[in-house]
């Protein structure tokens, strides 16, 4: 297996780490903007009315998009583990 595949193999699976990753992500940062709007309007300074909202919409989008989540990383091992044939 030529240096240039790993590389590409490498690349693919950090973008598929960036692509599973984002909406959980996303969805935590906009939460996390929206409560922090409220809690200066209604100054409430509490750490635990940003967490809870925080946990329960990454774990919606997990829920939301978690089958198309599993199928992309199982996708991509199966490729990688596809390729063990072509190593020298």
């Amino acid at each position: 297996m030529a240096p240039e595949s790993l590389v590409r193999i490498v690349q693919q699976g950090l973008m598929l780490a960036i692509m599973v990753g984002a909406p959980a992500l996303i969805a935590a940062l906009l939460v996390g903007a929206i409560v922090g709007i409220v809690q200066s309007a209604t100054q409430v300074q509490d750490s635990s009315v940003v967490s809870v909202p925080k946990v329960l919409a990454v774990a919606g989008v997990i829920v939301l998009a978690g089958v198309w989540m599993l199928a992309q990383v199982v996708g991509f091992g199966e490729a990688v583990l596809g390729m063990i044939s072509q190593v020298r």
